[in-house]
């Protein structure tokens, strides 16, 4: 996928919470390749809330 024709994080965007961090994630083809599989992104880490 191109930079350009990304357009953001969607409203119903999938994500997990973990111990430590708020994670997005993609779902192949969504912005890379098949082969990359699951694209996950820490957000901001839960220790700064604490």
């Amino acid at each position: 996928m191109w930079l350009e024709q990304y357009k953001g994080i969607k409203p119903d965007q999938p994500f997990y919470v973990t111990g430590d961090a708020l994670h997005l994630y993609f779902y192949p083809y969504e912005i890379a390749a098949y082969a990359a599989g699951f694209l996950r992104f820490p957000v901001f880490s839960l220790h700064s809330f604490r």
